[in-house]
């Protein structure tokens, strides 16, 4: 997928709300692998670079050193800027760029913290 250099965004069209957008690539991917998005042709001229579609072993490797980050049970009420450090701790990297992007990534994260406490029935 192609990322716009100067901003580090993938463009989307979202099927929910009908708009194109920019979303980091882990958001993207998470959006295609939902069939909530559609990747944007990049109009000519914009400077881009790949990445990969799929960041699936990746994930894996990070599963193990995410657990020594702690989330504050009021992340919510933090600083932006605060969220978005958080955020990239998570990911192990600099890509997350916007705000709405650390709701996600900090979000998914609590969620399957809290999946692989609570055992499968």
């Amino acid at each position: 997928m192609k990322v716009v250099k100067k901003t580090g965004l993938v463009p989307v069209h979202s099927f929910k709300t009908g708009t194109i957008f920019g979303v980091v690539p882990d958001v993207a991917r998470k959006m295609l692998a939902e069939k909530a998005a559609e990747l944007v042709e990049v109009p000519e001229g914009i400077e881009t670079y790949e990445v990969a579609d799929s960041v699936e072993p990746k994930k894996l490797a990070e599963a193990k050193e995410v657990h020594a980050i702690d989330i504050p049970d009021n992340w919510e009420e933090m600083h932006h800027l605060q969220k978005i450090k958080l955020a990239k701790t998570i990911t192990g990297d600099d890509s997350v760029k916007t705000l709405d992007a650390a709701k996600e990534i900090i979000g998914a994260e609590i969620q399957r913290r809290a999946a692989a406490v609570t055992p499968a029935e």
